[in-house]
């Protein structure tokens, strides 16, 4: 009878771990919100304006979606489509820029490349990087979103442009019940699921999961845009301030 009752407890326990490790694709739903940083200058203009305008982004921010879709060693994170009415509201493209995050990103976990693709400066480009290139701190802290224990990770997120370098912190909640190592704005690499990630002014946070454990989705890699690396994008972005400070 005991002998039974354990059998029974492990294979329970073998179909749960068996599941959650061959997760071979799925799509996971994000929400942003804006977050309030007293020691970043960036937030305090951001809260100086939206002192003013917060009741309709905020209506613009619940409306709309972002996607997480995975396979096994590929992810697609992206603003999922939404209505006409939503995209030719005033604020959705505030609503989008903030935090200086659009675009489209691919991380491919197996050769560790990541590849963002934006519309910026007046033309599209494709800004290759590495998975690597972002370096976690794994915090020996938890807490529990929805019905997953998470951890946090911390990092730093560095932008140079004309006005210098500035470092931006990184927080990440992960769930190591949901072995997938991606996450929202190609962030990723960490033993689990980014269930929140908090960069710079604005947090994404999971709103749904959907998990199809017995069929691989196919990954579309971005194609549309000029080829260059993430110093090449900084170093463009620096000519072409300079341009726009001579041309005034």
């Amino acid at each position: 009878m005991i002998f039974n009752k354990i059998f029974t407890f492990f294979l329970i326990l073998f179909n749960v771990f068996t599941t959650y490790s061959q997760l071979y694709s799925g799509k996971i739903h994000y929400k942003k919100q804006l977050i309030s940083d007293s020691k970043s200058n960036d937030t305090k203009q951001i809260n100086s304006y939206l002192s003013k305008k917060d009741i309709e982004l905020k209506k613009t921010l619940d409306d709309i979606n972002f996607i997480l879709q995975f396979n096994k060693e590929e992810s697609l994170f992206f603003v999922e489509n939404i209505n006409m009415e939503v995209e030719e509201n005033r604020y959705y493209k505030l609503s989008i820029l903030t935090g200086g995050n659009s675009g489209i990103w691919y991380l491919n976990s197996k050769d560790k490349s990541r590849l963002r693709q934006i519309n910026a400066f007046g033309q599209d480009f494709l800004i290759k990087s590495n998975m690597n290139s972002v370096s976690w701190e794994l915090i020996n802290e938890s807490k529990k979103i929805g019905n997953y224990i998470c951890f946090k990770a911390t990092s730093n997120y560095v932008v140079n442009n004309s006005k210098g370098t500035f470092n931006h912190p990184v927080v990440a909640w992960y769930t190591d019940k949901l072995p997938i190592n991606f996450g929202p704005i190609g962030y990723g690499g960490l033993p689990g699921l980014i269930m929140e990630l908090s960069v710079r002014n604005v947090k994404y946070y999971i709103n749904k999961i959907e998990l199809n454990p017995k069929i691989e989705s196919e990954i579309m890699i971005p194609t549309k845009g000029k080829m260059v690396s993430e110093e090449e994008f900084e170093e463009i972005g620096k000519n072409m301030m300079q341009s726009f400070k001579k041309a005034f």
